[in-house]
């Protein structure tokens, strides 16, 4: 995936835990979201952030 192209998921979207590749500008603000309830054991989408270079910075 190149720089700046957006994200690129490799899992199946009824998965509780989702892999993507997410490759965005320096500049580039992700909306603040919250994750949709579906009905299955998990109540809430988990989401595991692996940081290969760059900052995130993120507010609760």
């Amino acid at each position: 995936m190149r720089q700046g192209s957006g994200i690129e998921f490799f899992t199946d979207g009824d998965f509780s835990q989702q892999l993507a590749c997410m490759c965005y500008p320096a500049d580039k603000i992700i909306t603040p979201h919250r994750h949709n309830i579906h009905p299955r054991q998990v109540q809430l989408t988990q989401e595991v952030l692996f940081v290969r270079s760059g900052k995130v910075k993120a507010d609760i």
